[in-house]
């Protein structure tokens, strides 16, 4: 207990500056705020402030936004210091200037007390929600890298020292922990990426390889008997397998189907070993104009032959069939007769990985594309897709 201290003579009295007697003889606080000693008016602005700045300072509680925030309590800091009417006051029936000892103290204190525990209530909740979708983050990484059955080991430690950081309260330390495991998460996406990246390298290498063994084993296929090309089946063949290695590795390859011009007259006029005679100088030309190691020909029918050229587009493709038509196709043959000019008519395609074509719509491409050059002009080339 406080003992009440003795006044000394000669001592000012404060008490009458502060206190004054009610109707009833009862002493209270004075109601005149210009007799308040500066002591007193420096309380009221420093709790004005204080009231104020938790208002300008706070921020949003559930539904309560942060402009709500500062307008209730600016509005307690008016009634705190010049004794306006507090928040939410009916102003027609509400005292318009409260004395300093009717204002609302308690409320003021119950209102300030109230937000600032739903303040930490909301931090509380945010808290605990970020902890949440971390620890599932957590989670989710975690199971991705196991189902890969790898886990770098610069991210697990990361994620093991922020599992244990989650178990504070320091929101600070929770992010700068994130971000470090973030950029162990990145670096090891960006070797990985690399690795992948190598590995495809690699994949693609061994599958060129690949595809030029499968080029040189067409000397092993079945070869056409009177031109020494690949036959029906080596063709076949040989182009499914193009086909899929294009698919995965989108390269182009061009597809060209020659058919000799008017070959039915030549065998009624001049019999079948002329016939096949004039077969073996087209094979033997067709040979010769496509001499890459990777280049493929073959007679699939009577009088029909196909090329296929890997790794060459519908551009470089097209040049070299009209070069073939107009400095190699024409051939010259003598009969009992007189000379016997032997020309064909070529139709072309090239495949396309997008999207993919099938074997057999390539070949069906091609096979439309010289149709169309036989019925526009024989000894011309045709490509597809076709122009009207």
């Amino acid at each position: 207990m406080f003992r009440k201290r003795k006044q000394t003579a000669g001592e000012d009295k404060p008490v009458a500056d502060t206190v004054a007697s009610t109707s009833d003889g009862v002493t209270g606080p004075a109601t005149d705020a210009t007799a308040l000693p500066r002591v007193t008016e420096s309380i009221l602005d420093a709790l004005g402030s204080i009231v104020r700045g938790f208002g300008k300072y706070g921020f949003r509680v559930e539904d309560v936004g942060a402009d709500e925030v500062a307008d209730l309590f600016d509005h307690w800091a008016r009634h705190a210091l010049i004794g306006a009417p507090p928040p939410k006051a009916d102003p027609d029936t509400e005292v318009q200037n409260y004395p300093l000892d009717q204002r609302r103290w308690q409320e003021l204190r119950v209102s300030l007390l109230r937000h600032r525990r739903a303040e930490k209530e909301f931090v509380d909740k945010s808290l605990l929600d970020l902890k949440g979708i971390v620890f599932e983050s957590l989670g989710i990484l975690r199971h991705i890298s196991g189902e890969n059955g790898d886990l770098d080991r610069g991210v697990s430690l990361e994620m093991n020292a922020l599992h244990q950081t989650l178990q504070g309260e320091s929101i600070a330390k929770i992010r700068a922990q994130a971000e470090r495991m973030i950029d162990a998460v990145s670096t090891s996406m960006a070797t990985r990426r690399d690795r992948h990246q190598e590995h495809m390298q690699k994949m693609g290498k061994k599958i060129q390889g690949i595809e030029r063994e499968l080029l040189e084993a067409k000397e092993e296929l079945s070869v056409d008997a009177l031109t020494g090309l690949g036959n029906r089946r080596a063709f076949d063949l040989t182009l499914e397998r193009l086909v899929n290695v294009a698919t995965f590795t989108a390269s182009p390859f061009a597809i060209l189907l020659f058919d000799l011009d008017r070959f039915k007259d030549v065998n009624d006029t001049h019999g079948h070993d002329f016939g096949d005679t004039a077969l073996k100088t087209v094979g033997s030309a067709i040979c010769r104009s496509f001499p890459r190691k990777d280049d493929f020909a073959a007679r699939f029918g009577g009088d029909e032959f196909a090329v296929l050229l890997p790794g060459t587009d519908a551009e470089l493709s097209g040049k070299l069939a009209r070069r073939f038509l107009e400095n190699v196709a024409p051939r010259t043959m003598p009969t009992p007769d007189g000379p016997l000019t032997l020309s064909c008519t070529i139709g072309l395609a090239v495949f396309d990985a997008n999207p993919p074509l099938s074997a057999e719509e390539l070949f069906r491409h091609a096979d439309q594309a010289l149709y169309r050059a036989k019925a526009k002009q024989r000894g011309t080339c045709a490509t597809w897709p076709l122009e009207d």
